[in-house]
């Protein structure tokens, strides 16, 4: 479920598995959306349903990606020619673990180019689990 927190000062999903007590239906009419608000932007940034800084990457990816990134950021996702066998795409993601767990699923075929803080996330994330086998 997404809607406006209090608490965070922003739009965030909420678990609805999670909501503890049954939610109360108010009379008053809703709150607006905020005027920078956008539905489509804002699922395209969080990964199943777990949001967390957003920040701008780019990524590089193997062209058999394409299609797959073009389904998951839309038509208009910013990308480049890399090489014979690669493109690299911006867009804005919430890096959160969800995050870094899709791109490895891609098993080397997306890499994390920039911000340099991304990477080293990710990087620590990949360590972190490794030092527990």
């Amino acid at each position: 479920m997404v809607g406006y927190s209090e608490k965070k000062g922003k739009v965030v999903t909420f678990r609805v598995d999670r909501i503890a007590t049954q939610p109360e239906i108010l009379e008053q009419a809703a709150l607006e959306a905020p005027k920078d608000f956008v539905l489509a932007d804002f699922t395209k940034e969080v990964f199943s349903m777990y949001d967390g800084q957003e920040v701008e990457v780019e990524l590089l990816c193997d062209n058999s990606l394409m299609k797959t990134m073009i389904d998951r950021f839309g038509e208009d996702v910013k990308t480049t020619s890399y090489n014979d066998t690669a493109f690299r795409l911006t867009t804005e993601v919430s890096a959160s673990h969800t995050f870094f767990g899709w791109i490895f699923g891609f098993d080397g075929k997306v890499q994390i180019l920039a911000p340099q803080e991304v990477k080293e996330q990710y990087k620590q994330m990949i360590i972190q689990a490794s030092e527990k086998l």
